[in-house]
């Protein structure tokens, strides 16, 4: 990610580094757009490396959202990226790109929500992300939809339930069902060991 490769470079650690603060200036919200799961570690990096810390103490409301991203508290996250979404606006590079990456902060978000769970309350959710059951749902099922979240929705009971707790039920049965098919397979291998004695011992007694 081009942005996100500017965070990390921003500056050269010899103090002079006030053009590349421009440029860098709001390359955090790439840095929330590309989320946790980055496996080169380049989220880690770029919050690491001084200069980009350095800006973020000159800009606290965007070290608060980022420290809010990362520390799942979403509704004060986006309460802060409200607040800064005129200003992206009239930023020459990012304005026509604010309202996708914004989109995809929040899709993000909510994949991170809803990963370490077997099991969610979609009220509670809807409170965390302070909105209503009804669009948390719709939400969700767009992204369920687009195969971003392996999951099902109870819509009565408002609960999302993971797929893969599922799947872990289905190799749990799989598991089972082997065993009763081994079970079977060693009786009706001993049953067929026996008959076959049985039938040498009947022919042997009768040669006597």
């Amino acid at each position: 990610m081009v942005a996100t490769a500017v965070a990390i470079t921003v500056g050269d650690g010899s103090g002079d580094d006030g053009g590349g603060l421009v440029v860098g200036e709001n390359t955090w919200i790439q840095q929330l757009k590309v989320g946790n799961g980055g496996g080169d570690g380049s989220i880690a990096k770029a919050i690491d490396n001084v200069n980009f810390r350095n800006f973020l103490e000159l800009v606290p409301e965007v070290r608060e959202l980022i420290h809010d991203f990362y520390s799942s508290h979403y509704a004060s996250c986006f309460d802060y990226l409200g607040n800064l979404k005129a200003n992206l606006l009239l930023d020459i590079h990012l304005h026509d790109h604010v309202e996708p990456l914004y989109t995809q902060i929040r899709n993000k978000a909510l994949i991170q929500y809803t990963h370490p769970f077997v099991s969610v309350d979609l009220n509670m959710m809807a409170n965390a992300f302070k909105t209503t059951v009804a669009g948390i749902q719709k939400e969700l099922e767009a992204l369920i939809t687009d195969d971003q979240i392996q999951a099902r929705i109870d819509s009565h009971n408002k609960i999302l339930y993971a797929r893969h707790a599922d799947q872990r039920t289905a190799t749990f049965q799989r598991v089972l069902q082997t065993r009763v098919e081994f079970d079977r397979d060693v009786r009706a291998m001993l049953l067929r060991a026996n008959l076959i004695k049985r039938d040498y011992n009947l022919k042997a007694s009768r040669k006597i």
